[in-house]
């Protein structure tokens, strides 16, 4: 589909990533290596049709939410990992580190203008209420 596919067809039909789409097939085919389209079916709620289209690698965003539904946030983190090669724990760590980084930076910040600011006047940084 192309960048205009939002003009013809609504936002809950639309089609997810094709990428997204090859990693969810890959997943129920390794979670259910016999029958993998009736097991999604009766899984995750779906019709046959689209239950084999799962299977295919075509997945739309209603599909992707019961799966979420029905699969949990497991199916979620191995997708995740998949799509960005860090698992959650490892974003919420990178994440963590970055909002620790800007901290310590800001605490520095803050110690340089408090020093400026006693510089330029001693007198008014001691007795600040004056």
């Amino acid at each position: 589909m192309t960048a205009l596919r939002s003009s013809y067809m609504p936002l809950q039909r639309q089609p997810a990533h094709p990428r997204l789409g090859e990693l969810i097939s890959r997943f129920v085919r390794d979670s259910y290596p016999r029958d993998t389209a009736k097991h999604v079916a009766r899984r995750w709620g779906v019709s046959a049709t689209t239950a084999a289209n799962v299977v295919k690698g075509h997945v739309s965003i209603p599909t992707l939410t019961k799966a979420l539904a029905a699969e949990g946030w497991g199916f979620w983190d191995k997708i995740g990992a998949a799509v960005t090669g860090e698992t959650y724990a490892q974003f919420e760590e990178r994440a963590l580190l970055t909002v620790i980084e800007k901290a310590d930076h800001a605490r520095s910040k803050l110690g340089e203008a408090r020093a400026r600011r006693a510089a330029l006047d001693p007198e008014l940084w001691l007795h600040p209420g004056s």
